[in-house]
């Protein structure tokens, strides 16, 4: 697992939510630690919206309202597979959002990190 995640960038919508679940996870399975980076599209929309002065209603950050911003089909959510695929195609389009230049890095400013989880005890 840590060789998959080496060098790769995870994609999430809410990251706090999906990284609690990853480091729980990993350490109910007692695997050795590990580190990888991150990008939040939430975390991405919030900025965008701060940054723009723009206002967005309560609920305008769950996954399909953030969607629905950029033209983007709507999906029936809660669905590990679809949500996955619909995070995907909004990174996307935020990414065309940016414009021609946009980097990795910026996108890292905008919403992304980088997570690591140590060993359980014991181990």
């Amino acid at each position: 697992m840590r060789q998959l995640l080496r060098e790769r960038v995870l994609v999430m919508h809410h990251a706090p939510l999906e990284l609690s679940f990853l480091k729980q996870a990993w350490q109910n399975e007692t695997l050795p630690a590990f580190s990888a980076s991150w990008l939040d599209t939430l975390a991405i929309e919030r900025t965008k919206a701060n940054r723009s002065q723009q206002p967005i209603q309560d609920g305008g950050f769950r996954l399909g309202a953030c969607r629905e911003r950029y033209g983007l089909p709507e999906y029936q959510g809660h669905d590990a597979l679809t949500d996955a695929l619909a995070t995907a195609e909004l990174l996307l389009a935020q990414i065309a959002y940016q414009g021609r230049d946009c980097r990795l890095q910026d996108l890292k400013q905008l919403g992304g990190g980088r997570v690591s989880s140590r060993r359980a005890k014991g181990n």
